[in-house]
């Protein structure tokens, strides 16, 4: 039984990590100085934040999100695979 409970954890654990393609896909330091805007699993300093940070970050992020939404309605439907779409849609 404690190795059932142990796999379905390390399964859980590894079904969960950011892949490589999630981490490309939400590192969005771009240089521009805006504490929303942020490279992947970094710190926010919500104590720099002002509210004109905000319109600047949704743009971007919707913007993002948009860019991966086509990516993943561009794929054909006979090369549709969990990983290329279900797995794609999570990281948006």
């Amino acid at each position: 039984m404690k190795h059932l409970a142990l796999s379905l954890l390390v399964l859980f654990i590894v079904a969960c990590a950011p892949t490589q393609q999630t981490m490309e896909a939400t590192d969005t330091n771009t240089g521009v100085d805006n504490p929303l805007i942020q490279g992947f699993n970094e710190v926010i300093p919500f104590a720099e934040l002002t509210a004109a940070d905000i319109p600047e970050a949704t743009d971007l992020a919707i913007e993002k999100a948009q860019v991966m939404l086509d990516a993943i309605l561009a794929i054909e439907d006979d090369k549709r695979t969990f990983s290329n779409t279900i797995v794609a849609m999570d990281d948006i």
